[in-house]
């Protein structure tokens, strides 16, 4: 039976997952009054003409012990990116409809912009959704960047795009600092999706992700 497009699963997919999972998984803290301590950095995809400064998120290496929230199969599995933006021997392993949360990390008007490394199978995409409440407490979820901004390789590693952040949180007056957390979603390769024709297979073959070095922009240039 041949495969047959769907784009209507994919974004019912992504729909159900950013939003409607969101609520539901994690609950990011009240924004801050205060600025964010910034972590040391590094050049991280200077390589690929991106001269900004990078620090590495929470648990972002998926090294030692796993401190993000993994759902629909998602594991970290042996093997680290080999673009030099971060070093190790793990990475985070994404199968279709998979999600996968980072913890809580304070974010304020210095750290504008995040990005990973990436590799794919069969060309599956991923969408990258942000989460944070603001000052008044209420609970906000966006979909900050996707696959669909990079040309997506058949296979090895290449760098995610160039993702807005504290740009996208509009932060007011109150509001120094937000605590957010990334929710990054398998979403398969969007020109074949179709778990219900392919089942299991599908999802482990026809659309898989898998992230490494999950970086933050602090803002500082030079």
């Amino acid at each position: 039976m041949p495969l047959r497009k769907s784009h209507f699963f994919t974004r019912k997919l992504i729909a159900s997952l950013t939003l409607a999972g969101a609520v539901t998984a994690c609950a990011p803290a009240v924004a801050a009054a205060a600025g964010c301590t910034q972590l040391p950095t590094s050049k991280a995809f200077s390589k690929f003409g991106d001269k900004a400064d990078y620090s590495l998120a929470p648990g972002g290496g998926f090294e030692g012990t796993n401190t993000w929230t993994l759902t629909g199969g998602a594991k970290v599995v042996s093997g680290n990116e080999n673009l030099g933006v971060s070093s190790g021997s793990k990475s985070l392993f994404m199968p279709i409809t998979s999600t996968a949360t980072s913890p809580e990390f304070c974010v304020d008007e210095t750290n504008p912009y995040f990005r990973f490394a990436m590799s794919s199978t069969h060309k599956g995409g991923y969408v990258a959704a942000v989460l944070w409440r603001n000052s008044s407490g209420q609970l906000t979820q966006a979909e900050f960047t996707s696959s669909k901004y990079v040309t997506l390789l058949s296979s090895g590693w290449q760098p995610s795009a160039v993702s807005p952040l504290a740009v996208k949180l509009t932060l007011g007056s109150n509001d120094k600092a937000a605590t957010v957390q990334l929710k990054i979603i398998s979403t398969g390769n969007q020109n074949y999706s179709d778990t219900n024709l392919l089942g299991t297979l599908a999802s482990n073959v026809f659309g898989s992700v898998t992230i490494d070095s999950v970086m933050v922009d602090p803002y500082r240039r030079g």
